[in-house]
């Protein structure tokens, strides 16, 4: 009991410094298509120094330090005023291994159907660019599976953003011993308020969803498909001028659901509340939160949150949860930027204590070559 007052008490205590999200931005891919761009050819550089440790000590993951860089030197050409071309590679190295690097070549078109809507085919702009919660989608994901390759359709106005794409993530031949695998989303925002009023209201519709199937391998396995919804409302105020850049309220419901013909996993539909309260203060980024599940999983999710062992047999159907955030991230320059973070999680039914460190260095850049 006294540990569960100690927890509470220094949660509530990270909580006073402010209240948001760690600000994900800082990773996000360039979807400019700009009509000054048309007939220009550029270098970009984009690339990540990381380190992450999880200093977890409870059923449901295992503590792990993730430290390495990612890389992605490649070619942008804007054919037109309403298309781009980008070719290159993406390298992704983990320090304290003897191996060699993982390059892989990425290839991306950009259309904009009209000015609100963009297609793109070939290497997408995924992991995080998606901005789905780390119940739904754990930010390691990004540093380990970054490269998403499919289709996407993107929609941005004033009163709604949209992100609508499938994931190819295994292709299989005839008689191959495994089965197809992909992800598919489709993530929404619905602005209520006008764009600029001090208030701010959105409602939020997100899914997400992971398959294995096929009909021509020999694998023999089960088909799987399972997936996630959240939908909720978010009231934020923005002010103009001042320290205070963001401050407000989120309220999340989330469900879980496995489609599968034969279950492979422990629960078969399961759902979870998210509340958090949240803030920037300069570059400060902070977050409060309180999360209770129920049957809860996430195929892509960050394994703290859920209601069964990423790593055992261990199941506990009923979760609840402390969480508490605090980010910085500073523009130290043009185009770099160093974002820094603290993550406690405090699980109220087993008066755990677990939590997360991370300091990440990211550079974006686009060099001007040549007008064609």
């Amino acid at each position: 009991m006294h540990s569960r007052k100690f927890a509470f008490l220094f949660l509530a205590f990270t909580s006073l410094i402010g209240w948001a999200l760690p600000n994900n931005s800082v990773f996000e891919s360039d979807k400019v298509l700009s009509p000054d761009n048309a007939k220009k050819l550029f270098f970009r550089i984009e690339s990540t120094n990381f380190v992450k440790n999880n200093e977890y000590f409870n059923k449901y993951s295992d503590g792990y330090t993730l430290l390495g860089f990612m890389v992605r030197p490649k070619f942008v050409f804007f054919p037109s005023e309403n298309t781009k071309l980008e070719a290159g590679v993406h390298i992704l190295k983990y320090s304290g291994q003897n191996t060699q690097a993982q390059a892989t070549p990425i290839l991306s078109f950009s259309f904009g159907v009209t000015p609100e809507l963009q297609m793109v085919l070939g290497t997408l702009n995924g992991a995080l660019d998606h901005g789905m919660i780390e119940q739904m989608y754990r930010i390691e994901n990004h540093f380990e599976n970054n490269l998403e390759n499919g289709v996407q359709f993107l929609y941005s106005s004033p009163r709604f953003r949209s992100d609508l794409w499938v994931n190819w993530e295994k292709f299989i031949f005839q008689g191959d011993p495994f089965k197809e695998e992909f992800t598919f989303g489709w993530v929404n925002q619905l602005n209520v308020s006008s764009p600029n009023s001090l208030f701010q209201v959105s409602a939020p519709l997100h899914f997400f969803g992971a398959h294995r199937g096929g009909q021509i391998d020999s694998s023999g396995e089960n088909l799987e498909t399972r997936g996630n919804m959240l939908t909720g409302l978010t009231v934020a105020m923005q002010p103009q001028e001042g320290l205070l850049k963001k401050a407000g309220l989120n309220a999340f419901y989330l469900v879980y659901n496995d489609l599968s013909p034969a279950l492979s996993h422990p629960y078969r539909a399961g759902h979870a509340y998210y509340a958090n309260a949240f803030a920037q203060l300069g570059d400060f980024q902070l977050d409060f939160g309180y999360w209770r599940a129920h049957q809860y999983l996430a195929p892509r999710g960050e394994a703290i949150f859920q209601s069964a062992s990423q790593t055992s047999d261990f199941t506990n159907p009923e979760r609840e949860m402390l969480v508490a955030k605090l980010g910085f991230t500073h523009n130290i320059y043009d185009d770099i930027s160093f974002s820094a973070r603290f993550e406690p999680y405090y699980d109220l039914r087993e008066s755990k204590l677990d939590y997360s460190t991370a300091i990440y260095l990211v550079f974006n850049r686009s060099f001007f070559l040549k007008q064609l």
